[in-house]
């Protein structure tokens, strides 16, 4: 219900009159807020402070993150009280706004729920999109030392109110207080001001406290220098925006067609009107952009049929609907919760609401007189009831006056739950990724036949070439980028390699061997000039595999350590050490003398860099390193654990959502090498959809094959991450960082230009994940990436044009593997 006691600013405002000259001038909004953060004010304390504002005539807000031990009544405002809402990211922010808005509103009957919500100031630029879709449209951010007050606006149509005055029992508590007012109603610059009064404490002086601040506060009405609000009334007197959404909903009568008369009646009179609306429809096929789905219950084919639908209606109201809502990315709906609630529940779906039913042009106008200020309905117009001409007219006379309320806009379904929901990048990405669940299933793989077989092993034998014309005959390890002439001759070679290199010419011979494209005493011979090899680019101290070393003399290079680069080292030797019966001895000792406990600290792996250990907590590779190092009875964590802190699938989802958007951008590596040479635990798989899901996305916005990953390029900056931010919307969604920061490769021009699907992503795909995707980008580098050795580091996309003549260790040891998967050989 509206509160009663809305002071002459705000009432006016909602009239469509102008505010009285005083309110236009010299007088300072104020808003009095009780706080009893944890509903244990005692009944003495708390009666007399409301008593006190009571005879006063001032409205007061009543914050409590509890129930309320009493019931308010005319002039008390609730408001929900969070100690910590205001520090977490917008979907945990609603998450845990809607639960408590619901539980307190539960005990509201007939007093209206929450709308504004009550917390310390956290300091500095405020994120709040979080309040609007449970429903809270302020925000009062209580300080710790008083401050003059200011109101601000932000995105999801949410205001708060910062600085402001806390009164708490102790000494000089009264004199503060005074000196506050006096301040705030004098200084110009202030134009609203929020006072605290703090319930806990003794009870003889909270009242006190409360009857002192009732009375001043009265004196500075009664001189006109001060404007009582009720805590709602906050946006529509200081914020520009202010605005009240209306949704219009036409339920036409169950099964009908989009013929049926009374629905193409009321349709078009509203198009006449100038009024928008949305249509409840219950055929997914007859569904316009900004139509609701409409559900008798939770039928699965049509919830099916209606994947990635922005809004769902569920007659008969029906809770256990929400989560097959849900796991078909639909956004919102109504009749899905529980009626108290509002916002986003535990399956990420977000409940719409309050729902008036209208069958009568009355049935508009009684909401009208109870609407509460801050209220964002939704008007579910039964055409059948109103099929007469003049049931209809009476009815579009009623919404003309809805809308001609001062900050009222009538929308259809579509805007109202884009609106409402004010979601981000972060749940978007969920919402597709679901949304698409069927669409990126991976098919079943079984052996490929002997046409695919035969284009396979071609596939190994070109890019085994690589190897063949690059490897060191005295330490069996390949030059890691190269530069070919168009015969294939190798021409220009960098020589310096990563164990992240060594890794893959581990595996790259691993998979020749396992092919059969070289004999068992040639490998033999190499395997041993590479254990020679990594003990001579051993550190010494502690005894560590060197970050980076010469591929001809290994024993010279850097003296740091990278625990990332190690992993794949790692990764590699196990693959090679399974394929002696009981395991590789020589192998195995030169692993087991390589001091890791120096780089492992309480479960988190580190580098070294010019001496000094660097924690590994920023990159998506700690997965990777996670599984590899498990491989030989090492335990750390990794930044993708955040997801088993989620007490929901919903939740887990968007705590690694929230954790990789940290991150930054991830592509095909090191996500899917942990796909073909360890498995995938359960976060991994879901960024493995969420990757596959936008690929293909991208593919139908660009006409462009999209698979991103590391890797070098023939010219500066020689070496990009390429990948999908989570946390991104627009252009740099998808985005390019290069070792070199800063300058050009940071604009749309430089991304466009180098963005590539490198040849390893399309093998990778293929192998970790089958379907028809794959198959196309397979195909595609097979088309424009093969070259006359090996196969090149990508294929840019703005030109369908290879890297010309340029290859790397890591495209065709990583493509080699792949193959070998494929051909039903183990990493």
């Amino acid at each position: 219900m509206i509160l009663q006691t809305l002071a002459g600013g705000a009432a006016a405002a909602l009239a469509g009159t102008a505010p009285s000259t005083a309110q236009q001038g010299a007088a300072t909004t104020l808003v009095v807020i009780l706080l009893d953060r944890d509903g244990s004010a005692g009944a003495g304390p708390r009666g007399e402070a409301l008593d006190s504002f009571a005879r006063q005539g001032i409205p007061v807000g009543y914050a409590s993150g509890a129930a309320l031990p009493f019931r308010p009544g005319t002039g008390v405002e609730p408001l929900l009280w969070s100690a910590d809402a205001l520090t977490l990211t917008r979907y945990f922010q609603a998450r845990r706004l809607s639960d408590a808005r619901a539980a307190l509103a539960a005990g509201l009957t007939g007093t209206g729920a929450p709308w504004a919500l009550a917390g310390p100031d956290p300091g500095g630029p405020l994120a709040l999109a979080g309040l609007s879709p449970p429903g809270l449209r302020y925000a009062y951010l209580v300080p710790e030392e008083s401050a003059p007050g200011w109101v601000e606006s932000h995105p999801g149509r949410v205001a708060a109110a910062r600085g402001g005055h806390l009164v708490r029992a102790g000494a000089g508590a009264q004199e503060a207080a005074r000196a506050f007012l006096t301040q705030a109603v004098e200084d110009p610059a202030q134009v609203h001001a929020t006072l605290y009064l703090d319930l806990a404490g003794p009870a003889a002086e909270v009242a006190e406290l409360a009857r002192m601040l009732a009375k001043a506060v009265a004196e500075r009405i009664a001189a006109g220098h001060a404007v009582p609000l009720a805590p709602s009334e906050l946006a529509a007197r200081h914020t520009g925006h202010y605005q009240r959404l209306v949704g219009i909903r036409l339920d036409p009568p169950p099964g009908a067609t989009p013929q049926e008369p009374s629905l193409v009646a009321m349709e078009a009179a509203l198009r006449a009107a100038g009024i928008a609306y949305s249509v409840a429809r219950d055929a997914p096929e007859t569904l316009g952009p900004a139509d609701v789905i409409r559900l008798d219950g939770a039928d699965p084919a049509i919830i099916g049929a209606a994947r990635g639908r922005l809004c769902a209606a569920v007659t008969p109201e029906n809770p256990a609907a929400a989560p097959a809502l849900a796991a078909a990315g639909i956004a919102a709906a109504t009749g899905a919760a529980p009626p108290a609630f509002r916002g986003i529940d535990g399956t990420g779906l977000t409940h719409l609401g309050p729902v008036y039913p209208v069958r009568a042009a009355q049935d508009i106008e009684a909401m009208m007189a109870g609407l509460a200020l801050a209220e964002d309905p939704i008007v579910a117009i039964d055409t059948e009831a109103l099929a007469l001409p003049a049931l209809r007219n009476a009815a579009l006379v009623a919404l003309r006056r809805l809308a001609e309320l001062a900050g009222t806009r009538l929308v259809d379904m579509a805007e109202y739950t884009t609106l409402i929901r004010a979601a981000d990048a972060l749940s978007e990405t969920m919402r597709a990724t679901r949304s698409a669940a069927p669409a990126i299933a991976a098919r079943p793989a079984p052996a490929p036949d002997a046409p695919a077989r035969a284009a396979l092993m071609a596939d190994a034998r070109r890019a085994w070439a690589y190897f063949e014309a690059t490897t060191n005959s005295r330490t069996g390890l390949p030059a890691t980028t190269v530069a070919f002439t168009p015969e294939g001759e190798p021409g220009t070679e960098h020589d310096e390699m990563t164990q992240w290199d060594a890794g893959s010419a581990i595996f790259a011979n691993v998979a020749a061997y396992r092919l059969g494209l070289v004999t068992p005493d040639d490998f033999a011979t190499w395997r041993g000039k590479l254990l020679a090899a990594l003990a001579a680019s051993t550190l010494t101290a502690p005894r560590l595999p060197r970050a980076t070393f010469d591929i001809g003399a290994p024993w010279r290079g850097s003296s740091d350590f990278n625990i990332c680069d190690t992993a794949r080292l790692l990764s590699a030797l196990k693959a090679l050490d399974r394929l002696s019966p009981d395991g590789d001895s020589e192998l195995r000792a030169l692993v087991a003398g390589w001091e890791f406990g120096a780089v492992l600290a309480d479960g988190v792996a580190h580098s070294i860099g010019r001496g000094v250990p660097v924690p590994v907590d920023d990159t998506h590779c700690t997965s990777y390193i996670k599984h590899a190092l498990g491989l030989w009875g090492y335990s750390v964590a990794s930044q993708y654990d955040i997801y088993r802190d989620g007490t929901t699938e919903a939740d887990a989802w968007m705590h690694l959502l929230t954790r990789v958007g940290e991150i930054g951008p991830f592509g095909a590596e090191p996500l899917l090498l942990e796909a073909v040479e360890l498995g995938l635990d359960r976060p991994s798989q879901v960024l493995r959809d969420v990757l596959f899901a936008a690929q293909i996305a991208r593919t139908g916005e660009t006409g462009q094959l999209c698979a991103p990953s590391e890797g070098p390029m023939e010219r500066p900056p020689w070496f990009t991450y390429q990948g999908l931010r989570v946390d991104h919307t627009g252009p740099k969604r998808w985005d390019v960082i290069s070792l070199d920061p800063g300058g050009a490769e940071h604009t749309a021009n430089f991304r466009d230009a180098v963005w590539m699907v490198t040849g390893k992503a399309a093998f990778l795909w293929a192998a970790a994940h089958p379907h028809p995707y794959s198959d196309r980008l397979l195909a595609y580098i097979r088309a424009h990436g093969a070259l006359p050795t090996g196969f090149a580091s990508g294929v840019y996309t703005a030109t369908d044009a290879p890297t010309p003549g340029y290859s790397d260790v890591n495209t065709n040891g990583v493509i080699l593997t792949a193959i070998a998967r494929m051909l039903g050989s183990p990493a």
